[in-house]
């Protein structure tokens, strides 16, 4: 050990720091730089140095870009256009004289985009990050790792049963798809979430639920921006990441407040329509704080669980918006795909897709062969089969699989029950309409709290009297609500006379 170290201490310290710079993580710096003083002597003189070697070594060149654009989002007030521009300038067409442009988009622009998965350019620069932002970016990409490795886990063998056969491992283009849409689901997050809640009124004569208070043609014309910068089926990734955390974080939290909150059966019963809005927001209306924090990752750090806000399912649903995503194509978005001739497809391609995500990809196989026989305004989480999303289609590679077999079996899993449906729907009918109207007559009588799955029990609801609680039983005891209980309570007195 002293030789080790009395070896170590002969060295340069930018040589020292080269050895630091080959640490898995940042968090593994801190370690070191204390385990030594020759080590906490070359990190002073060569932070930028060490950090820099670390990041390029744990965080793959091609998805460093969208880790630093993610890292950056978070100081960007949602709203602030000229933030939000600047921001995502890299993946913006640049603006050149017309004669450059014959040819190439419509209203005069040509794309250079200086982030591209086809092209390799110089490494980003780091120089203007703290070493706290080089611990978050290690931190984040350490967490897009392992949800990595989760997708993968979950689908892979639900695909297999389809036949759609899988490696055991991911491909480098597969990796690459998911954590840049991971890093793209947190822009989207940060830059167009509220931080503060806004109001929300009901639109009784359209469609829509719910419209935002103020202007929100801002907040909807970033957003579709945003989204433009990629293809649909880049976009269809993000969708897929969306709903694999929504599935993993939330579902299991909603579908607990969904089957026993008194607050939500008010909800669930006298509109219809907010069924449709989506978990996280039904979610927020619980007053059962123990399980509304489990929410958090799609709902801003300081919202309120009884206040409204715009929430991530809102501005995810623009992703598929191809009226104003796509407009070289606009002429071609009410045509089905399969009528679509291969100059057509590229038009819907863009240059930040790379060549991980070009036209004849994996992942635009799967997008096309899934939705061979839609046009583009319907391909939308809204109207296509949630299973679709379930499996994370538009991530995956099938390059043994033909386009027939493609097409067949993502018609099989359109038709599928989906994966995650949750205690709602394993109750039989009767009983979640029996759960829900007792729970509703909880609520209108003031109470609130949790209420079981099966039988009776006042025990954890506040708020009512006692003689609420007869009124209760007696309407249960008309509809024979309660009558499963009577029958217990009587075999249970015949065995005790026996």
């Amino acid at each position: 050990m002293a030789s080790t170290t009395h070896q170590l201490e002969a060295l340069p310290l930018h040589l020292v720091g080269q050895i630091l710079g080959h640490l898995d993580t940042i968090q593994d710096l801190g370690a070191a730089i204390l385990s030594r003083s020759i080590f906490y002597s070359a990190f002073k003189e060569n932070v930028g140095l060490i950090a820099d070697g670390i990041m390029f070594r744990q965080i793959p060149e091609s998805i460093l870009p969208y880790a630093i654009m993610s890292l950056e989002s978070k100081n960007i007030a949602p709203g602030d256009t000229a933030a939000i521009e600047r921001l995502i300038s890299p993946l913006c067409p640049v603006l050149h004289d017309p004669p450059e442009l014959e040819g190439d988009f419509e209203g005069g622009f040509m794309c250079q985009f200086h982030i591209s998965g086809a092209e390799s350019s110089s490494p980003p620069s780091l120089s203007m990050l703290s070493l706290s932002d080089y611990a978050y970016l290690s931190r984040e990409y350490a967490a897009v790792v392992s949800l990595r490795r989760s997708i993968f886990e979950d689908m892979s063998d639900w695909l297999n049963s389809f036949g759609l056969e899988h490696s055991n491992s991911l491909t480098i283009a597969e990796e690459f798809r998911i954590d840049r849409a991971f890093f793209l689901y947190q822009m989207v997050c940060n830059m167009f979430c509220l931080t503060t809640p806004v109001h929300l009124v009901p639109l009784h004569h359209s469609r829509r639920c719910y419209q935002l208070e103020g202007d929100e043609d801002i907040f909807t014309s970033q957003t579709e921006a945003f989204f433009s910068y990629f293809s649909p089926w880049v976009n269809e990734q993000v969708n897929c990441i969306y709903h694999f955390l929504e599935k993993r974080v939330v579902t299991v939290a909603f579908d607990h407040v969904a089957s026993h909150d008194v607050s939500y059966a008010a909800f669930g019963n006298n509109d219809k329509r907010y069924r449709e809005i989506g978990f996280t927001k039904k979610a927020i209306w619980s007053t059962n704080s123990k399980y509304c924090h489990r929410v958090q990752w799609f709902l801003p750090s300081n919202f309120e669980p009884l206040q409204e806000g715009l929430d991530p399912y809102h501005q995810f649903s623009k992703a598929a918006d191809t009226l104003k995503s796509f407009p070289r194509a606009h002429h071609l978005r009410r045509r089905r795909l399969m009528y679509y001739t291969p100059e057509q497809l590229q038009l819907l391609s863009q240059p930040t897709d790379g060549m991980h995500d070009a036209v004849g990809s994996g992942s635009f196989r799967s997008w096309l062969w899934a939705h061979y026989k839609h046009d583009l305004p319907s391909i939308t989480p809204r109207l296509q089969s949630k299973a679709l999303y379930d499996c994370a289609y538009a991530l995956w590679d099938f390059p043994d699989t033909s386009n027939e077999r493609l097409y067949k079996t993502y018609k099989k899993i359109r038709e599928y029950k989906t994966l995650c449906d949750g205690t709602r729907d394993i109750w039989p009918e009767e009983e979640v309409i029996r759960s829900e109207n007792q729970r509703l007559g909880i609520y209108i009588r003031g109470g609130r709290g949790f209420w079981p799955a099966t039988g009776i029990d006042f025990s954890k609801i506040y708020g009512l009297t006692d003689n609420d609680k007869e009124e209760l039983m007696s309407l249960w005891k008309d509809a024979w609500w309660v009558k499963s209980r009577k029958r217990r309570r009587s075999s249970s007195s015949s065995s005790d006379a026996d």
